[in-house]
């Protein structure tokens, strides 16, 4: 009675099929195997990049808008140099409000001197992000993966206080005046 009962909860009386002699009953055996195969197929529609049955989009397909939009980044600043003052890029809202240096500011004009093999450059366009980019591709990496998985990754709570503070100081250093490691421009 309880097989037959799990089955019916779980969708499974119309595949189980006749027994050998033409009975309703299914083997114990045989109902284990439906069952486990179809919580393998729910496992699968849950992690699936399909939308989800409130129409949302899921992790998968933000991970996957986001490292489209990644790539589509990276392509524009192979093309583009973000020195020239005529090219499109965004402005800083920091720099707009208060004409200080946020802790980002020559992160665009970095990625793109790396891209064209320019590594002195890249260290004055912005040291702290060169410095702390493995740091911050790893923690990516590690969402990219829990998303994947439908979990969460939180960040350790030294390391993003730690990189909070960081960021502070750097933003403080770099806009002294006379700071050698201005960003570089044309």
């Amino acid at each position: 009675m309880r097989n037959r009962n799990c089955a019916a909860r779980s969708g499974l009386t119309s595949r189980i099929g006749r027994g050998a002699r033409g009975s309703s009953r299914a083997s114990p055996a045989r109902m284990a195997r439906l069952a486990q195969q179809s919580r393998g197929r729910a496992t699968w529609r849950r992690n699936s990049s399909q939308k989800n049955r409130t129409g949302r989009t899921t992790g998968r397909q933000w991970l996957m808008l986001s490292a489209s939009a990644c790539a589509l980044s990276v392509g524009y600043l192979v093309v583009a140099d973000p020195h020239d003052p005529n090219t499109v890029m965004p402005v800083c809202p920091t720099k707009i409000v208060t004409g200080l240096d946020c802790p980002a500011c020559g992160g665009l004009r970095l990625v793109h001197d790396l891209l064209h093999g320019h590594a002195r450059a890249a260290v004055h366009d912005n040291l702290f992000i060169l410095l702390c980019s493995p740091v911050l591709m790893y923690l990516i990496w590690r969402q990219a993966r829990a998303v994947s998985l439908g979990e969460q990754a939180r960040v350790p709570r030294p390391l993003a206080y730690g990189l909070a503070g960081a960021a502070l100081v750097w933003m403080a250093v770099r806009n002294l005046p006379g700071w050698p490691l201005t960003p570089t421009s044309i």
